[in-house]
């Protein structure tokens, strides 16, 4: 008679702890993704040199290597902030394809047991009628 009671105790967990598990799971992939990106150092860093590579002015060289070293810190600065953008922009994207993501599953996740009862009651209505039974033929 106990197996009468497990889909009872399944249906409880699956909307109860299945549901804290799932969005535990889901904000924790979310937090290594933001971590991981680290969207606050990117925009804090946003015009720093790229790999702190820069030119030190040496005002003893003369004029000429002044202007060479200035266009090379500004070259790196240039390099800096595309490299960062562009990592600013990719961590964007991941983070809200997994956001979108995780809804979609989230939803899903709520409709699984509703979705297996129907099978369930189409399963057996097909062995009643000895696979003759079509779901296309049933009025409400």
């Amino acid at each position: 008679m106990k197996v009468f009671i497990l889909p009872f105790y399944y249906v409880a967990w699956h909307y109860s702890h299945g549901v804290a598990d799932l969005w535990r799971t889901f904000t924790n992939i979310l937090w290594f993704v933001k971590s991981f990106f680290s969207f606050s150092i990117l925009l804090k860093t946003m015009f720093m040199p790229w790999q702190r590579l820069r030119e030190k002015y040496d005002h003893t060289q003369g004029f000429g290597n002044i202007v060479g070293s200035f266009f090379v810190n500004i070259l790196m600065r240039m390099i800096g902030t595309i490299i960062r953008s562009l990592t600013f922009a990719l961590g964007i994207v991941v983070y809200g394809t997994l956001f979108i993501v995780g809804i979609v599953f989230l939803i899903i996740w709520f409709l699984i047991p509703p979705f297996m009862v129907f099978l369930f009651i189409t399963g057996i209505l097909a062995i009643i009628f000895n696979g003759q039974f079509d779901l296309n033929e049933v009025t409400v």
